[in-house]
């Protein structure tokens, strides 16, 4: 479509419906504008915009939004915090993921801890907050022995609050196979007494 034959609209959501509409968005390989098009685009093709009908769509369109949402949350429930993290929460979580990555090591019999490392890093950076930083913070707790813990702000910032999951947590639990996973706030809670029951697939 040519540049002269779009026009723009302005809509204000919540924040954490924008968030979760990134995220949405992100998984379908699409940025936010083409994704957000198209919901609009497959409701709008289904009843003509005229003025009989506006109200319709209107209403169409938000439960369209209203039902994303509940699929958002369903999908990822396990994934997401109801409270930002604190700083002994953001500890027992490194510990659980330096714990699993080192179980992971053994269990699928790498040799060089480096290239259980790049397995694994592609599964993270693919989340579209991610960056360089959180890229070496992560190999840092992953490789080094005695590494500095996460702190509750790098956390809590990774994860835009408590408005998405963490990025972390979701390519841990893609990359073990593990079908009964803990969910983040028990990961917060008990940390690496965890590791021993994941199953790694």
């Amino acid at each position: 479509m040519k540049e002269h034959d779009l026009a723009q609209l302005n809509i204000k959501v919540s924040k954490q419906l924008h968030s979760k509409l990134k995220y949405l968005a992100q998984n379908s390989d699409k940025t936010m504008e083409r994704y957000i098009n198209s919901i609009l685009k497959q409701s709008a093709d289904e009843d003509f915009i005229d003025e009989g009908v506006k109200s319709s769509v209107i209403e169409d369109i938000n439960k369209r939004l209203t039902n994303l949402e509940k699929v958002f949350l369903g999908n990822n429930l396990n994934a997401l915090k109801e409270t930002a993290f604190t700083d002994q929460e953001a500890k027992n979580c490194t510990l659980f993921m330096k714990g699993l990555f080192n179980k992971i090591f053994h269990e699928r019999n790498y040799t060089k801890p480096n290239d259980c490392w790049q397995d694994f890093i592609p599964l993270v950076e693919k989340f579209s907050q991610w960056n360089n930083f959180y890229t070496l913070r992560l190999k840092e707790v992953m490789l080094i022995e005695d590494p500095d813990p996460w702190t509750a702000d790098e956390l809590n910032e990774l994860c835009l609050g408590n408005k998405c999951p963490c990025p972390i947590y979701s390519a841990l639990k893609e990359w073990s196979g593990c079908f009964n996973f803990p969910s983040q706030q028990v990961i917060c809670d008990k940390g690496s007494d965890l590791v021993n029951s994941i199953e790694i697939k």
